[in-house]
């Protein structure tokens, strides 16, 4: 999924300001904030027996402010189809 989403182009609101399909652009500009991490070449590798060290090195740190706009888009549009359902049923009860 990863690297699926790495290989779609990302494109800035300049170059596309308009948009059908805001939750895949922002969910590739979050994968894109991330970085491959590097392979261990075969010399650091740890014998047969001996504890296990990971190295993990993380990047940046970051805030996807774009995805909790993109969160609350959906919220306050899902509420709007519950209570367009709500109303319809008490249509349909009356």
């Amino acid at each position: 999924m990863y690297h699926l989403m790495k290989s779609i182009p990302l494109h800035n609101e300049t170059q596309r300001p308009c948009t059908s399909t805001p939750m895949m652009d922002n969910f590739v500009r979050l994968v894109n904030e991330f970085n491959n991490m590097p392979v261990p070449s075969k010399a650091k590798q740890q014998a047969v027996g001996e504890k296990v060290m990971k190295d993990v090195r993380p990047g940046s740190p970051f805030e996807p402010t774009y995805i909790y706009r993109l969160l609350t888009l959906i919220k306050s549009s899902l509420s709007e189809k519950v209570n367009y359902a709500a109303s319809a049923s008490d249509t349909v009860t009356a």
